[in-house]
């Protein structure tokens, strides 16, 4: 599915230390006219895209955002998500305007809400947020849209503030946000080298253990986990919370787009020049069974902390999965999004891996260069796959 990641506007009610987005650029203008987000949703929809998130900024300072709502389902896109700090939804009248928005359902599957929670505590969430008396309001406004029947899911940045509280955190999402669909997290998208986002990012490798028992705690509940597409970190440092790292890059893969009033891009985070400008590897990350699938470590994080934390896969450690003896069947497709059309199929297998299959079918790869057939082959061997088969 294509996706159209679509930043309406750059005006926010908060003032959160880590945001990546901040004030509108000198010279570039606020937000968009309701005519222009119908022109842009219509010339995505023509360009094949079939979901479109809608974000800012705060996206419910727009007065006309039940409009653009209305126009993007009106044009055929299946799933419209609007992700929010929801402190305006904490009004029952403005969230009844979000749900009657759509109109009559047409292609729409699902409009979904993701709503951004960094805290079950308002000390902290308003710390992160530097602005008082919203944690009570963006809370009401979960309940409010879940009270309303909107699929809601929340959004969780893991700070040094937050992150040996996160199953806490999942406890309160469980316990305190009952009807919540799910929560996706993620590390700080570095868009600055500010002080203060220098201080929020934590030690990754300490994250772990916390992330891992939250994403248990949440699932067992039956909640969706899931990693945001600028938090991704190296495999290695998931610490149980790998096939966070799988979904996500299959499910953002770079033929999705974004755009805000400055320009219009491709999603870049999977993309290799985006890596090589923003990540870095150690050599001993050459030896790593996964290197082939991993972007590396940001920049900055390894000037801050450096690379020792990173811990290159065996072979061996692939081996020690569980097998489930089963055979999974993959069916090759040459996404043009991806600089490699093998990157997905490498991806997948991964996933697969970890999810305990150790055999596969690849269908509609037979013919390809034999140097790609081998450099796939070794990629399933060294992560564990005892048989893998081209068709």
């Amino acid at each position: 599915m294509k996706k159209f990641f679509f930043s309406l506007l750059w005006d926010c009610n908060e003032n959160c230390l880590f945001c990546a987005k901040g004030k509108a650029p000198e010279g570039v203008k606020r937000r968009f006219s309701m005519s222009e987000c119908a022109a842009m949703l219509r010339k995505k929809r023509l360009e094949g895209c079939d979901a479109v998130s809608l974000d800012g900024g705060e996206p419910t300072l727009l007065d006309y955002l039940p409009d653009v709502i209305r126009t993007a389902s009106g044009l055929g896109y299946s799933q419209i998500h609007l992700l929010t700090n929801a402190v305006a939804l904490s009004s029952p009248e403005k969230v009844a305007a979000i749900k009657r928005a759509p109109g009559p359902a047409g292609r729409l599957k699902r409009l979904g809400v993701c709503v951004s929670l960094h805290s079950h505590e308002r000390r902290i969430s308003e710390t992160l947020t530097r602005s008082s008396g919203t944690f009570e309001k963006t809370v009401l406004g979960i309940r409010n849209l879940v009270s309303a029947g909107i699929h809601t899911t929340v959004y969780h940045l893991i700070t040094s503030l937050n992150y040996r509280a996160l199953p806490a955190f999942a406890d309160f999402v469980i316990n305190g946000l009952r009807g919540v669909g799910g929560v996706t997290f993620s590390h700080i998208y570095p868009a600055s080298r500010k002080a203060e986002n220098l201080r929020l990012y934590p030690r990754l490798s300490k994250v772990a253990p916390h992330l891992s028992r939250a994403a248990e705690k949440l699932r067992a509940k039956g909640l969706e986990v899931s990693m945001s597409n600028c938090g991704i970190i190296p495999v290695c440092l998931m610490g149980g919370c790998e096939t966070l790292f799988t979904d996500t890059v299959i499910d953002n893969n770079i033929s999705s787009e974004t755009c805000d009033t400055s320009k219009t891009e491709s999603l870049p985070f999977f993309m290799e020049l985006f890596n090589k400008r923003n990540k870095t590897k150690p050599p001993s990350c050459a030896a790593c069974a996964l290197n082939p699938v991993c972007g590396g470590i940001w920049k900055f994080y390894a000037e801050r902390r450096g690379t020792a934390e990173l811990k290159p896969y065996s072979r061996k450690d692939m081996l020690g999965l569980p097998a489930s003896g089963g055979t999974a069947a993959l069916a090759f497709k040459k996404d043009p999004g991806w600089e490699d059309p093998a990157s997905a199929l490498l991806v997948r297998l991964l996933d697969l891996r970890y999810r305990g299959f150790d055999k596969a079918k690849i269908k509609g790869f037979k013919g390809e260069a034999a140097a790609r057939t081998a450099a796939v082959r070794k990629f399933a061997r060294n992560i564990g796959f005892s048989r893998i088969t081209f068709h």
